[in-house]
């Protein structure tokens, strides 16, 4: 009697009933691609309830009426890297944040907490 892995049988039964060979589902998935990511602004007055904003890559994005000079702090995506300005326009002053593999919020320093007008992002 000639005896066959368990594997073996189970992918023969597979095939048997399906007609298909078995394929294992990844244990994780990859992100999708085409998913945008998004940074969320935190304030006093909504915490980090704000809209999460798309980001576009090296887009310079000058904040709303609302987020203008009342930024706190920001969860900034895993691989990007997200820079505040002092002024619209993303330029002059900046100070950059690096995205967690778990988001975190990260409190912005003085001076730029709660002076900030735009931002940029980019994956790093």
């Amino acid at each position: 009697m000639r005896l066959f892995p368990v594997a073996t049988v189970v992918t023969l039964l597979s095939v048997a009933v399906s007609g298909t060979p078995a394929i294992a589902e990844p244990a994780v998935k990859a992100p999708t691609p085409n998913t945008p990511s998004t940074i969320v602004f935190c304030t006093e007055g909504v915490g980090c309830n704000y809209p999460a904003l798309t980001i576009v890559d090296g887009a310079c994005v000058n904040f709303n009426d609302y987020l203008s000079n009342a930024v706190r702090a920001a969860i900034i995506p895993n691989g990007f890297v997200c820079t505040v300005f002092l002024i619209p326009g993303c330029s002059y002053r900046g100070h950059s944040m690096f995205g967690q593999p778990d988001p975190v919020v990260q409190d912005i320093p003085a001076p730029f907490y709660e002076n900030t007008n735009s931002f940029k992002c980019s994956p790093f």
